[in-house]
């Protein structure tokens, strides 16, 4: 779904003058996987599960998306009054099938 498309429910024409909202991923998938589909499709900010070098894991956890949601919301120039959220993204089948 492109920015210009209901991000918000509202009309294709809203926000055609303004700024797009700041759009961000959260998963609890390792960070390298939601980076590479945040930037493959053009999302600037992501939260992921980490591997840390101490081996320890940094886990993402339903509390830790939804912070992440409003610290993002933030960054919009011209926010909706509200932030705003997208169902998961349904699980994608196996490449190796």
């Amino acid at each position: 779904m492109s920015v210009q498309q209901n991000y918000d429910g509202r009309d294709r024409g809203a926000y055609a003058h303004r700024d797009p909202p700041a759009i961000g991923i959260a998963s609890i998938t390792w960070s390298f996987a939601v980076e590479h589909f945040a930037r493959l499709l053009g999302v600037e900010h992501w939260l992921g599960t980490v591997l840390e070098d101490s081996g320890g894991i940094c886990h993402v956890w339903p509390q830790d998306k939804a912070a992440h949601l409003i610290s993002i919301w933030h960054l919009s120039p011209d926010t909706p009054r509200q932030p705003t959220a997208a169902l998961p993204l349904p699980t994608l089948p196996s490449a190796t099938g």
